[in-house]
Formats: structure tokens, C-alpha cells, sequence
């Protein structure tokens, strides 16, 4: 629902529930020329990611657990800001490209002024081996990024598809790795260390 009682400024409320979700948002979105200004607050008391898998194209399957926290949306249109944070419960998901089923033990995300910082996510394979993911995405303006990601798997149990005429490739992969992400979307940059494990199976 949006009210506009002074000229040009529009009051926000809405509420999404039902289906284990809890969200809010409220605020002030402004009509100018220039640039249209927010000033909108996003509550996710509660949120239910299975929710959101039809909406993900089917590049993640059997998406559980939930989301929590919340986000001051400022600036404009064109160039927003976000500040906040978000927590990741018991979430869990199936990858397509990669056929693993993987759990994800309470990550956070905290937005701010430079970007969206990711504290380290401990991942787990179906066979209790474990992985983690840290790192930062740059941004001023949600447009152009940069990045600084590190990533460390152990024995991981990274790819598990089944046997397929039709696929370009198909197997298990076990990987032990230390990854670097950095540089931006027009030059990324990519250092890699890694080794296949025992029990790898992999045709293309």
C-alpha cells in the first residue's frame, strides 16, 4: 500500500505472510527530478527460502531453512545504499549445475556502505565434509562490482550428477582447494590451488 499525503512523497507499507514468512517493509519513497529518493526499511522477521526456489529458474533445488534480519534501503533509483544484515538458518539447497546436496550452517551477510560482506559460511556435503566461503562484494551503487572471495574445501564433496546421455559432463568430483576471486565484473581475477580426491569420477 502506498499513500501520497504531501505532494511527490509516498508512504510504503506492505506486508508478505502465510507460507512460514514474516516480512515488512515500510518507508518513504520520493518522486523527484533527478533521481527518485527511498527511505525504506525491509524487516525479514521470518522467511521461508523453499518460498523463493520458483523463482530461481531451476538453478537451485530442494532450497530449505530460513532467513532472518533486516535492511535500511536509502538513496536513489539509480545509485541505492543498503546497510544491514541477513542470517541464513539451517539453509540447504541443490545446486543443478552440480547435482550436490549442500548445508549451510548459519552464514550472515552485512550490508553497508562499500558493499556486501560475507562472513565466513561453513558449508557441508551429504558426507560431513566441510568447505567455507568468506569475502566481500564492492559496490557504490549495486551496478558495478568488485570482488574479494576466498574459498577452502576439503575432501568436498563438489559434484554428484548421475549418468546422462544427454549431459556435457556427469559424475563425483572430491576436491581439496584454496580459490581466490578478486578484481572486478570487466577484469575478474582468479587464483587457484586445487586437487582431485580419491573417489573422483568425472567424464566429460
Amino acid at each position: 500500500r502506498a499513500n501520497n499525503q504531501t505532494e511527490n512523497v509516498y508512504e510504503v507499507r506492505m506486508g508478505i505472510t502465510g507460507g512460514d514468512n514474516d516480512i515488512a517493509i515500510k518507508g518513504k519513497y520520493r518522486s523527484k527530478e533527478g533521481g527518485s529518493e527511498l527511505d525504506l526499511n525491509l524487516d525479514f522477521n521470518k522467511m521461508n527460502l523453499a518460498s523463493i526456489e520458483p523463482f530461481v529458474f531451476g538453478s537451485v533445488q530442494r532450497l530449505s531453512g530460513r532467513m532472518s534480519g533486516d535492511l535500511h534501503m536509502t538513496g536513489t533509483i539509480k545509485k541505492p545504499s543498503m546497510s544491514g544484515n541477513l542470517k541464513f538458518i539451517n539453509t540447504a539447497c541443490n545446486p543443478t549445475i552440480l547435482g550436490s546436496y549442500v548445508r549451510v550452517n548459519n552464514g550472515q551477510i552485512i550490508f553497508d556502505g562499500k558493499g556486501v560482506h560475507f562472513g565466513s559460511f561453513d558449508l557441508i556435503d551429504t558426507l560431513g565434509n566441510q568447505a567455507s566461503l568468506s569475502g566481500n562484494l564492492f559496490t557504490e551503487d549495486f551496478r558495478d562490482f568488485s570482488y574479494d572471495f576466498r574459498i577452502h574445501t576439503e575432501n568436498f564433496l563438489l559434484m554428484n550428477t548421475p549418468a546422462s546421455r544427454d549431459a556435457l559432463y556427469y559424475g563425483t568430483v572430491f576436491l581439496d582447494s584454496d580459490i581466490f576471486v578478486g578484481g572486478d565484473q570487466e577484469k575478474p581475477v582468479i587464483r587457484m590451488q586445487a586437487q582431485l580426491d580419491k573417489g573422483t569420477d568425472l567424464a566429460v
